[in-house]
């Protein structure tokens, strides 16, 4: 009798034969490689929670490291570590965020404290949204309306000094 898989060996099959299975879907298209569509069709149907089309062109062409305008098994794994880290940073968050809203501390949320977390979120969302919105300006030097890697490169960096100070200043308080 064979030995079942590990839950990291699952995972693993399961992340290359995602990649396969997408890679295979365009008839005539090259199957060790994602294109646009393809990637288009992978969001919406396996991450459908997640954004796809505004910033799928962006994705592509940020990941795209051999400017073939299709994403191989490598850069296709950058995507998954990239989304795999967001995903992992936001439950961090939302734990912090949910110990601190648990007024009775029964490790539950019950209706108050909910209402209470999607206010904050509107106003954050609300927030983030209009700043995001002036930064971009700001940032864009060529005034095209749109951002190249350059001006990208210094909007990540901005904001992963802020999310730093934002971090050691929530673990210094402790």
């Amino acid at each position: 009798m064979a030995e079942a898989f590990t839950a990291l060996e699952t995972g693993l099959a399961l992340l290359y034969g995602t990649f396969v299975k997408y890679a295979a879907s365009e008839e005539g298209d090259n199957p060790t490689t994602i294109s646009k569509k393809e990637l288009s069709k992978m969001m919406a149907e396996q991450l459908p929670q997640l954004p796809g089309d505004g910033i799928l062109g962006d994705v592509m062409k940020e990941l795209d490291q051999d400017k073939d305008g299709s994403m191989d098994f490598k850069e296709y794994c950058i995507l998954m570590t990239g989304l795999s880290l967001a995903i992992h940073m936001i439950d961090g968050i939302l734990g912090d965020v949910m110990k601190e809203l648990d007024e009775d501390k029964d490790g539950s949320m019950d209706f108050k404290e909910y209402c209470i977390l999607m206010t904050g979120l509107s106003l954050a969302i609300h927030m983030i949204d209009g700043i995001l919105g002036d930064v971009m300006k700001e940032l864009d030097e060529d005034k095209d309306g749109s951002m190249d890697f350059k001006e990208y490169c210094i909007l990540m960096t901005g904001l992963s000094l802020a999310i730093h100070m934002i971090v050691t200043k929530h673990t210094d308080s402790k």
